[in-house]
């Protein structure tokens, strides 16, 4: 049997992650389904189970990455001399978190918003999404 690559592994994934966004963003998150997202990802049940668990995993998945993206914007503006102001900090981890790897919802600030308000209205509800906020957080600080 032939062996799949980390590429096709990763974008995979991807296709998966973006559909699910574009799922949240469009329905909300109670709203969306597990068949949702397969059909917006055009992947079988298997494809999907064989990445996540189950649709929480998902989001999940998506804060990470948004922290992830957003950590690193600050990390590269603390490397600067003399650090840039606040202002053009923020929006540089907004443009970033819009546009960079992680930008789900690329050109359509409407639907990143609405997943954005997802994601936090959930971490009142799901313990272990509110623990991915906190920790992306703590690394801001």
């Amino acid at each position: 049997m032939a062996r799949v690559s980390q590429a096709h592994l990763d974008a995979r994934r991807r296709q998966i992650l973006d559909g699910a966004a574009r799922c949240f963003a469009r329905n909300g998150f109670h709203a969306t389904s597990m068949q949702d997202v397969l059909r917006e990802a055009g992947l079988s049940a298997g494809a999907v189970y064989r990445y996540f668990r189950s649709k929480e995993e998902i989001i999940g998945a998506i804060a990470r990455e948004c922290f992830a993206t957003v950590r690193a914007a600050f990390e590269d503006a603390s490397r600067e001399t003399p650090p840039p102001p606040p202002d053009v900090i923020v929006g540089r981890v907004l443009h970033q978190v819009y546009e960079g790897p992680a930008g789900f919802t690329r050109g359509d600030g409407e639907s990143f918003a609405r997943l954005i308000l997802q994601v936090w209205s959930e971490t009142l509800r799901n313990d272990e999404l509110a623990a991915i906020l906190r920790d992306g957080f703590g690394h801001l600080r």
